[in-house]
């Protein structure tokens, strides 16, 4: 029996489909957790929060991991 290309592609197509799913749904949740991040931990002085939900919201991922690695508060030392 001869595999016919439709086939072996196939396959490959939904272990790529499977990676890609994946990879989007991890992103769609580091999204979320910036945007709640933001909401709930950014200190009010002004604008700012404004500013950085906006920024997340607009952008997308981009702007979540801009806010993680800028903006995201440090979790303060433990004594």
């Amino acid at each position: 029996m001869e595999v016919q290309p439709d086939m072996a592609m196939g396959a490959a197509g939904c272990v790529f489909s499977a990676i890609f799913g994946l990879v989007a749904l991890a992103a769609l949740a580091f999204w979320i957790w910036m945007l709640i991040d933001a909401i709930s931990r950014t200190p009010s002085e002004g604008n700012t929060k404004l500013i950085w939900i906006l920024v997340i919201v607009l952008t997308g991922i981009i702007g979540a991991l801009i806010y993680f690695f800028v903006q995201r508060p440090k979790n303060p030392p433990k004594t």
